[in-house]
């Protein structure tokens, strides 16, 4: 009777230790899903964002080139007098 309790003992305990490692392992599983689907958003914003920041940069350098040209032909003219 006391052979057949420490069986099932070292039964139980043996499952609830698979149970238990089985669970870590599909939970760092889980953990590493989110943390792909994290960087997959951080990744699309900092695209977006660097697009916006091309963009805004390039409007920049437009206008730049434009005042350049305006205080370019006002010195001709300044300097024609």
């Amino acid at each position: 009777m006391n052979e057949n309790i420490e069986i099932y003992f070292k039964i139980v305990t043996t499952t609830v230790t698979f149970l238990l490692g089985y669970h870590r392992y599909i939970f760092s599983l889980f953990e590493k899903k989110v943390d792909r689907t994290v960087c997959e958003k951080e990744r699309l914003f900092i695209e977006k964002f660097r697009g916006e920041n091309i963009r805004t940069l390039t409007d920049g350098i437009k206008r730049i080139e434009e005042r350049m040209t305006r205080i370019e032909e006002q010195l001709m003219k300044q300097n024609k007098c």
